[in-house]
């Protein structure tokens, strides 16, 4: 390719005009291993003798060059740290803001990965501020929306998705598809933690349309599309979305896969196919490499084992998507889990509680929980729930469950026997 022939070179023309597009080409890709090896042996070639100093070619390299993962802990991340401020200082002195922008990003990562928060946003921020004097508008809305990830992590989802959005308007000024798509699937995901469905719908059906078939960000909007679809109920276009995935040939990317194969499985669980469903699930969330598509495998196998009438393995299950969703800090996603518990409370026949739990779900979170609406086995269950009690002893039990509040009814759960011990499989619906 033509930056191999450049390196070869050591022709600084070349590497200096394809740097830019090419750091942005392997980072929205993810594939931080290739672009980190390519910019290292570039860097290689500018290093200077022993008594010399770095041109400034080998500072452009250098402040895109991403960090080993994991970073070095102790003596090895403050060297981390003293090599990216005395780089910082250098492009600061020099008047050079787009390496100013890229050095200030590269702390901001190292902090985010020290689980030091504050110092991550200061070094965001100042990074944006740089891209912007440089107008390097690319990075300007890469960074934005490592702010927006930044706040989520501190618990301001809100504030997270009004950031991204404002990485989206960047993004549309930038005129490139791959800015857009990659800004399109953030602010569509940051949509569906504070449960706006519908509008998650339209950001990723505007990616979909920017991407070419095959590759990673097509399949990962259309797979996106396909699980929204599937959660809210909407069962044809899911299996429609799931077959045209399931025709990609040689999805090479890890997460392309993992969303190949957890397409697969929700057709086969939309159409009734319980132990398929649970098979693909198993081996999508081993292909996966990310935790949110894991936490979405282990979803979708909830359902197959919901399906299959294995109690046993629902709870098992419900518990293990608990816990990982604990461990991202994402308590929609956590409460997705709890919403297997009605059932496995009427499959003890402790129906009343079932039915409370349930009203305290649609009390709190009716929208976020779309698919407890919409999903036809949970409407079924809610069928059989409301035959089972008398409408009077069903009133009475949904008014109970509401007034207690479905955090508080969480919170006592975590404890109750059901949910410490597993029950016994049983056959009920």
């Amino acid at each position: 390719m033509a930056w191999g022939w450049a390196v070869t070179q050591r022709d600084a023309v070349p590497i200096d005009t394809a740097l830019d597009s090419l750091y942005m080409f392997y980072f929205y890709r993810m594939e931080y291993e290739e672009l980190t090896k390519l910019l290292t042996a570039a860097r290689a070639q500018r290093m200077p003798a022993a008594d010399g100093q770095p041109d400034w070619l080998w500072y452009r390299l250098d402040s895109r060059c991403l960090p080993a993962v994991p970073l070095p802990g102790g003596d090895g991340l403050d060297a981390w740290q003293v090599h990216l401020e005395s780089g910082l200082a250098v492009a600061q002195a020099q008047g050079w803001p787009t390496e100013v922008a890229y050095y200030e990003a590269r702390l901001a990562l190292m902090y985010r990965d020290a689980q030091n928060i504050p110092d991550a946003i200061a070094h965001c921020q100042r990074s944006i501020a740089s891209a912007k004097t440089a107008e390097q508008w690319s990075l300007v809305a890469l960074m934005i929306h490592e702010l927006a990830y930044l706040w989520a992590i501190t618990g301001a989802i809100e504030q997270a998705l009004h950031t991204e959005q404002e990485s989206l308007a960047v993004s549309r000024s930038t005129g490139s598809d791959l800015d857009m798509v990659n800004a399109l699937h953030n602010v569509a995901a940051w949509s569906l933690w504070i449960g706006q469905y519908k509008q998650a719908e339209v950001y990723f059906r505007e990616s979909v349309a920017l991407g070419d078939p095959g590759d990673f960000h097509y399949v990962f909007g259309m797979g996106s599309l396909g699980l929204l679809m599937f959660a809210y109920g909407e069962i044809k276009q899911a299996i429609d979305i799931a077959g045209h995935i399931r025709l990609i040939p040689d999805i090479h990317d890890p997460k392309g896969r993992a969303l190949q194969l957890l397409m697969s499985g929700v057709a086969d669980v939309c159409t009734g196919k319980f132990q398929e469903g649970l098979n693909f699930g198993t081996r999508a969330a081993v292909a996966a490499g990310d935790l949110f598509l894991i936490i979405y495998s282990d979803f979708l196998m909830c359902m197959a084992e919901w399906g299959l009438a294995d109690d046993e393995a629902l709870l098992t299950g419900m518990r293990v998507g608990i816990q990982k969703c604990q461990a991202v800090k994402n308590p929609l996603l956590e409460i997705l889990f709890w919403a297997f518990l009605p059932v496995l409370l009427h499959h003890k026949k402790r129906t009343e509680e079932a039915v409370g739990l349930v009203a305290a779900i649609d009390a709190l979170h009716a929208e976020t929980l779309g698919w407890t609406h919409y999903w036809p086995t949970y409407a079924q269950f809610r069928v059989v729930l409301n035959q089972a009690l008398a409408p009077e002893a069903f009133r009475a039990a949904q008014e109970r469950g509401a007034a207690r509040g479905l955090m508080s009814i969480l919170a006592a759960m975590q404890t109750d026997p059901l949910f410490t011990t597993a029950p016994a499989s049983t056959s009920a619906v």
